[in-house]
C-alpha cells in the first residue's frame, strides 16, 4: 500500500532520480495509474519497468490521455498493440507470483505488449484550439489510496532522465481541505476527458483513430 512506502511532497529531476524512487516506488503499489500528458514517448514505459512487472502481476491497469504529437514510431507500437488485441486471447502468466524472466520483463516496457494484453489503454485528446498541454497523474492502491501529482513532466524519457523538471505530490491520506480539492478537481478531470465529456476537446480511442486517420 502507498501508506507503507515514502513519498516526498515535491521531486525535481536535478535533485532526484525520478524513475526509481517516485515512479518505480508508487507502481509497485498501484492498481491503476490514470495519467494526462501532452507528450508521451515509449521510452519512459523502461524508465520504470519494475514498477510496470509490479502491476502486470498485481493486475493492475494503465490509462494515458495524451496529445496527438507522437513521433511515427511510437504511434506505430501503439496502433500494431490495438491491432494484435484484436487478434490474441489476454496472455497473462498462469502464476502471477512465478519470478519473471529478463525477456518477460523488457516486454513490460513495450507499449504494444502493454496494449495487447489490455494493461494499458491510450485515448489522444484533440483541441479545437492551441494544444493540449495539461500533465497530472492519478494512482490508486488496492485500498483506493491515492497519489496525486501534477508538474512541468511529461510521460517522456527525456522528461524522467534528461531535462530540468518538477512536480508535487498530494496524497488523499495525509490531506488537508485545500488539498483534498485538488484531488477530488482532477480525478473529475480525467474522467470528463476520458469519457469524451469537455466540448472543447474531442477524446478519441485509438482503434477509432485508425479508422478515421486523424493521425
Amino acid at each position: 500500500m502507498f501508506t507503507h512506502i515514502k513519498i516526498k511532497p515535491f521531486y525535481n529531476t536535478y535533485n532526484d532520480n525520478i524513475a526509481e524512487e517516485f515512479y518505480v516506488t508508487t507502481l509497485k503499489e498501484a492498481r491503476v495509474y490514470n495519467r494526462v500528458s501532452a507528450y508521451f514517448s515509449s521510452k519512459a514505459l523502461a524508465s520504470y519497468a519494475n514498477g510496470i512487472v509490479e502491476m502486470y502481476k498485481n493486475k493492475g491497469k494503465i490509462n494515458f490521455i495524451i496529445s496527438k504529437e507522437l513521433e511515427e514510431e511510437d504511434y506505430n507500437e501503439i496502433v500494431k498493440g490495438y491491432k494484435n488485441r484484436e487478434k490474441i486471447e489476454k496472455q497473462l502468466l498462469e502464476d502471477l507470483n512465478e519470478k519473471l524472466t529478463l525477456q518477460e520483463k523488457m516486454k513490460l516496457s513495450n507499449v504494444a505488449f502493454l496494449i495487447e494484453n489490455k494493461i494499458l489503454d491510450i485515448k489522444i485528446a484533440f483541441v479545437k484550439e492551441g494544444i493540449f498541454h495539461d500533465k497530472f497523474g492519478l494512482m490508486y492502491d488496492e485500498e483506493n489510496n491515492c497519489i496525486y501529482f501534477r508538474g512541468s513532466n511529461n510521460e517522456t524519457a527525456a522528461a524522467i532522465n534528461k531535462n530540468y523538471e518538477s512536480f508535487e505530490v498530494s496524497c488523499n491520506w495525509k490531506e488537508n481541505e485545500f488539498e483534498s480539492d485538488k484531488i477530488i478537481n482532477a480525478e473529475k478531470m480525467f474522467k470528463k476527458l476520458w469519457n469524451n465529456n469537455d466540448d472543447r476537446i474531442e477524446v478519441i480511442e485509438i482503434p477509432q483513430i485508425i479508422k478515421r486517420k486523424l493521425i
